[in-house]
């Protein structure tokens, strides 16, 4: 076996030792904000992507919501 045919067999390094994942939203994702009462405030688009699970979000014509504020994602819910 070959030293190419080899390295197909060993995982792959993630640097940093984090795990890969599929992020729950993406840009442009239509969402709706949670409040704390339980009730629902949009919808909204993503803004920008979730990084520390929180992102910004905008109205569709593209003012933001809250002056930019994060908003967690654990805030959010897919329309």
């Amino acid at each position: 076996m070959s030293n190419e045919e080899e390295n197909h067999d060993s995982p792959e390094i993630i640097s940093g030792g984090k795990r890969p994942h599929i992020p729950r939203f993406t840009v442009g994702d239509s969402v709706y904000y949670l409040r704390s009462d339980g009730s629902r405030d949009g919808p909204f688009l993503v803004e920008t992507a979730p990084v520390g699970g929180k992102c910004t979000l905008c109205y569709s014509d593209g003012r933001r919501f809250q002056n930019g504020a994060k908003i967690s994602v654990d805030e959010l819910e897919e329309i």
